[in-house]
Order: C-alpha cells, then structure tokens, then sequence
C-alpha cells in the first residue's frame, strides 16, 4: 500500500512537471500509456488474461 501511494505520488509531480512544457493532451496520452503498460506488466507476471475468461460479461460492461 506504501509502494501504491509513492508511485501516485511520483506520477503526481512527473505530470506537473510535463504540463510545464507539453500540452494537456500529450501528457494524458503518456499517462495513460504508462498506465497500461504497467499494468500489462503485472497481469502477464501473476499470468491473468486480459481478455478474461467470460468474455460475454466483459462485452456487456
């Protein structure tokens, strides 16, 4: 939980520090982008599908 709130904390001040110079588009593209390689990383290392194994359910969300 530690660990959760100091990688929050540190995507907090990368963001600010990006706004500066980039324009509010570029930085949520490379904060979402960031964001779903990670988390791509974690669900192939605990091997999770992505896909879920009841696709049916996930079409209706």
């Amino acid at each position: 939980m530690a660990g959760a709130a100091f990688f929050f904390s540190i995507m907090s001040v990368l963001v600010k520090v990006a706004g500066r110079t980039l324009p509010v588009q570029e930085v949520v593209l490379a904060r979402a982008l960031v964001g779903a390689v990670l988390s791509w990383a974690v669900l192939r290392v605990r091997g999770v599908s992505i896909r879920g194994n009841r696709r049916g359910l996930l079409l209706l969300r």
